[in-house]
Order: structure tokens, then sequence, then C-alpha cells
């Protein structure tokens, strides 16, 4: 289904005089699932395929609604960011849309191989062991069994991806990044400063040893190196290890390469090949709760947290003075880009190209500025992380928490 309104004074671009394109596309195992004999074409990026119906979609309607077919921008947060990565490396996303905005979120990716072993987990877990047969037990299916051996199929780390390897994403999405394989359009990306804070929660109440041990089992020889940068902070009981833990997964971008130093390094990468490539980091460490929290805990800059700004009828809780400033200057500068290409303004500080190695800190007030990279390279440490070699994370903070022992209270 695709949606097209003019907007109003409760979105993030009813003073810009842009049209809003919402859509809906299959998510989950509905979305990208991949299973020998479930498609002719193979594949399993059907939630993509959906987008890019929708895309097209908008290129042979947006003029009835006062759009301009010659002035599409494609913009995600989140899982919403990875696909508009994804689009970008999808060669028949080509010609559909003229910018992007990527917010919070990578370029990952499965294989064809993994895809189908977690489709054959997943079609285990529905009861539709028998590969012969499990797309036909599959789809005789209640639509509440499906949602249940589902539940592994959608966490923060263990949810769908695009599948490379197929007609529709020929290379992963990342390594067409890398190489300049991706629709060259002008793109405004950005993070927020403490991304993936709110994820290590789970880790509230954990001991000093409970910490140092998750931290040796994902870094190993790296450990004390990272241990020595954040170490267990005894000072901010019950969040000892949380407030660290956030830090470095933060920092190290082990959530899919999502925010710290793997997310400047794609920043570069586009900027590279695109010199409209503009980077921001979102930094207003007080916004309203957004999600789940504890008594005591400060989320910081999280993940989506910069989503009320844009869209404030999102807001959980009223901004302040000082926000409503941010608000206003961020809309203006996303709705600049969505126009003409570039955030650039005549009201507020000027926002460079990424290619002048300045991004963007959004902050309360009037205190945005253009910063140098190395400011952001300092403050996450990418001077440590740039040099070590790591996996990204694969298996849910709450597990890790369980398996560490960590008690719930």
């Amino acid at each position: 289904a695709v949606r097209a309104t003019s907007t109003t004074a409760h979105s993030s671009h009813g003073t810009n005089n842009i049209v809003v394109v919402t859509i809906n596309y299959r998510l989950g195992a509905n979305g990208f699932l991949d299973l020998p004999g479930l498609s002719a074409r193979g594949g399993g990026n059907y939630g993509l395929l959906d987008q890019q119906a929708a895309l097209r979609w908008t290129q042979r309607n947006i003029a009835a609604f006062g759009g301009d077919p010659g002035r599409v921008t494609l913009s995600g947060e989140s899982a919403g960011g990875q696909s508009v990565c994804a689009l970008m490396a999808s060669p028949p996303a080509r010609g559909l849309f003229d910018r992007a905005i990527m917010q919070s979120g990578g370029c990952p990716s499965l294989t064809s191989a993994q895809a189908t072993a977690r489709g054959k987990s997943y079609a285990t877990a529905a009861g539709c062991g028998d590969s012969a047969a499990a797309v036909s037990c599959l789809r005789a299916k209640r639509p509440d069994e499906l949602l249940a051996a589902g539940r592994d199929f959608g966490g923060i780390l263990n949810g769908p991806l695009p599948v490379s390897g197929v007609p529709e994403l020929p290379v992963a999405p990342g390594v067409a990044v890398r190489s300049g394989r991706f629709t060259d359009v002008p793109l405004l990306i950005g993070t927020n400063r403490d991304e993936i804070r709110k994820w290590a929660l789970p880790f509230a109440h954990a001991t000093k040893e409970q910490y140092e041990r998750v931290v040796g089992q994902q870094f190993g020889p790296h450990a004390d190196g990272v241990l020595a940068r954040y170490p267990y902070g005894a000072r901010d009981r019950p969040y000892s290890a949380a407030y660290p833990l956030g830090a470095l997964w933060t920092d190290s971008s082990v959530f899919y390469g999502m925010g710290g130093c793997q997310y400047q390094r794609l920043a570069d990468q586009f900027a590279a090949r695109q010199p409209r490539t503009y980077f921001y980091e979102f930094g207003d460490r007080n916004p309203p709760s957004h999600g789940p929290t504890q008594p005591g805990f400060a989320a910081g800059a999280a993940h989506a947290a910069e989503l009320p700004y844009l869209w404030p009828s999102m807001s959980p809780g009223p901004l302040t003075p000082e926000q409503r400033k941010l608000s206003r200057a961020m809309m203006r500068y996303w709705g600049a880009f969505v126009r003409d290409g570039s955030p650039a303004t005549h009201r507020q500080a000027p926002w460079p190209s990424y290619r002048h190695a300045k991004l963007m800190s959004l902050l309360p007030g009037d205190r945005s500025r253009a910063v140098n990279s190395g400011a952001y390279e300092a403050r996450h440490q990418c001077g440590f992380w740039n040099g070590i070699d790591y996996d990204w994370l694969t298996t849910d903070p709450m597990y890790l928490a369980q398996r560490a022992g960590v008690s719930a209270r």
C-alpha cells in the first residue's frame, strides 16, 4: 500500500512544501524468507521488491499530488536506513529516486546461503522441517503459528536482512558502496552520539566479572585494550556495565555497522564517489524518552532519538525551547536537502560536504555547527577501533545477558 499526502504542521516537512509518500512493505519472514521452492525467481527480497514497486508507483503518480518525479528523495531510519542502502545498491532501483537520506542504518546483508540457512531454521521452528515439503507446510500454517515461529527471525541482531547474489541485489550493499557500484545521488547520512546505549540495558546490575567476561568473549585478544578504554563504572550503579557496554558497542559499530567508527567509514566511502554527501551526528543527550528504559538510566542521544525533532507528532514528551530550536533547524536542513540536494540554508550554520572532512554536529539551541571529522574520531576512539579486527555482534543483548548470568530485577 502506498499513501501520498501533502504534509501538515505536525510533520517535519509541513513548512517545506514537500509531499511525503509513506509505504507498507512485507516484513519479517513474509518479506525476507529465503527457502528453496518459495519462488521461481529465488532470493528472499520480497520486502525490497515491494519498496521498488512503491518507487515506481511514485514515479508514475506523484505529479497528481503536486510532487516532482524528478526530485524524489528516498529516506529511511534504522531498518529503513538499511533499506535505503540496499536500494542504492540495487540495479532495478536506478532512476527511481534522485536523493537519499540514511539515518542510523548501515549496509548489512546476507548471502543466499546464509539466508537459506536462516529460512530452514525458521521452517523447522514452525514445524516444517522437511525441506522438500517446507513451503507447502508453511503455507498451511495459521498466521499466529507463523508469528510464533518468527520470534527468532525478527530480533535486533538476528532479524531479516536483504539477500545478495540475486538479480535485484547482485553484490552485497557494503561491497557496492566500497566499489562504487551504487546509485550515485546526493546523500544525507548520519548517526546519533549514543546510538546503541539503550540496547545495553539488559546488563543493568551486571557485575564487573560478568561485564569483563562478555567483553572477553566478544573481542578475544583485544579485550584488554577494550577494557582499558571502557572500564566498568563502579560509580554508575546499577548501570556500571550498561554504560561502558553501550559506549563500546556504539563506537565499534557492532550492531550491523550502526553508529561509531564503521559508520564514519561508510560516510567516507560514499563521499569518495559522491561529492554531495552530508554527514551528521545528532548530539542532544537529553531528548524526550524514546523506547523502553529504567529509572535513573540516561539513554542519551540513543537510536531513534532524533525522530521527534523531525516529526514532532512522534515525540513521547514536550521539547524544551532549546530543543524546539534544534527541531526547527533540522526541519530546514532536511527540507533544503529534499528540494535542492544540499542542506544549505541562509538562516543557520552552514553544512559543508563531507568531502571537506566536516560533519554537522546537531545540538540544542543555536549550538549546531560543522566540526572536523577528527573530533568525531576522538569522541568514538576510532584510532583504536580502526586498528583492530573484530566481528559484528550476532546475539541479541537480552540473550547475551542471560548467558552471562545477569539477574533481571
